[in-house]
């Protein structure tokens, strides 16, 4: 007889320390869903390929402006009397 009560009073014991924590689970739970932000994108689905698309671009721009500067140069000699070869490397594919 006083095992069985033992027992059961040891069960009730788990079952209420096993609520509790059940209890704080969730509260945590609700307290970390409620702290989260909405985010509108993932970074690396939108972000990272625009600033691909960027970079390349500029890099784009740097090689035109790289000839460019080279025909002004060649032309400004033409002007003073200087014989430029244009050849068609500098011009871009």
């Amino acid at each position: 007889m006083a095992a069985d009560r033992l027992a059961e009073a040891t069960l009730q014991r788990r079952m209420a320390e096993l609520t509790a924590r059940r209890n704080e689970d969730m509260a945590l739970r609700d307290q970390l869903l409620h702290a989260r932000r909405p985010v509108p994108f993932e970074l690396g689905e939108s972000l990272v390929p625009a600033i691909q698309w960027l970079m390349e671009r500029s890099a784009e721009v740097d090689r035109l402006q790289s000839v460019i500067t080279e025909r002004d140069e060649q032309l400004a000699g033409l002007l003073h009397g200087t014989d430029f070869n244009f050849d068609e490397k500098a011009v871009p594919a």
